[in-house]
C-alpha cells in the first residue's frame, strides 16, 4: 500500500491481511528490525575487534617490559645490595648465612 502520512495505510492493511488470512507485513517495522540486528552484529565486531587490538597493545607492552630491564628497578637493586653489604660488614657477626639465604623466599617467610 502506498499513500500519505498517517491515512490509515497500516490500519486497512492489516484489516485486509486478517480478512484474507494472510501475514501482515509492516516494512518499516522490517527495516526496523534488520537495521537493529545489523547495528548489533555490526557493534558486536566493532567491540570484539576493539577488544582484541586492546589485548594485542597489553601484550606488547607486556612482552617490552619483560625484554627491556627497568633502569629505576635496576638502581633500586643495586642500592639494597649496597646497604646489605654495609651492613654486613659493620656487623659480620650478625650475618652467618651465605647471599644466597638471605635472599631465599623460606628465610623471608621464617
Amino acid at each position: 500500500m502506498q499513500g500519505k502520512p498517517c491515512i490509515g495505510k497500516s490500519f486497512y492493511s492489516k484489516k485486509l491481511a486478517e480478512h484474507y488470512n494472510v501475514p501482515h507485513i509492516h516494512t518499516e517495522s522490517v527495516l526496523h528490525d534488520v537495521d537493529h540486528w545489523l547495528d548489533s552484529k555490526y557493534s558486536d565486531f566493532k567491540i570484539r575487534k576493539q577488544e582484541k587490538e586492546r589485548r594485542r597493545g597489553l601484550m606488547q607492552k607486556i612482552e617490552t617490559k619483560l625484554a627491556e630491564p627497568d633502569p629505576e628497578e635496576e638502581k633500586r637493586l643495586k642500592e639494597q645490595q649496597s646497604r646489605r653489604a654495609k651492613r654486613r660488614a659493620a656487623n659480620p657477626d650478625e650475618y652467618e648465612d651465605t647471599p644466597e639465604e638471605s635472599l631465599s623466599p623460606a628465610k623471608q617467610v621464617a
